[in-house]
């Protein structure tokens, strides 16, 4: 069972602009995603802490640019996103 505050506004959208972008084959920073869920870095960065603990995201550092950080969805966490979307 998962959290309830993964729920959220900010979660979700952080967790549907992974999904998206995995789909395209795009990688997301964690600026970016938070901008995707028009939230402030900090609030961005608890929520894709809490992704990250119940095993939906993924972080890494790229290895060209150690300050940029990418995330991105895991194969449980698209699983969750596909198995929800389909429920609608």
């Amino acid at each position: 069972m998962l959290a309830k505050d993964l729920f959220s506004d900010p979660a979700w959208d952080m967790l549907l602009e992974l999904f998206a972008s995995s789909l395209e084959g795009q990688e997301v920073t964690v600026a970016g995603a938070c901008n995707a869920a028009a939230c402030s870095p900090t609030t961005g960065q608890r929520y894709l802490r809490l992704l990250h603990d119940a095993g939906l995201v993924h972080r890494r550092d790229q290895r060209r640019e150690m300050k940029l950080r990418i995330v991105s969805i895991t194969d449980e966490g698209r699983d969750f996103v596909q198995t929800f979307l389909t429920r609608l």
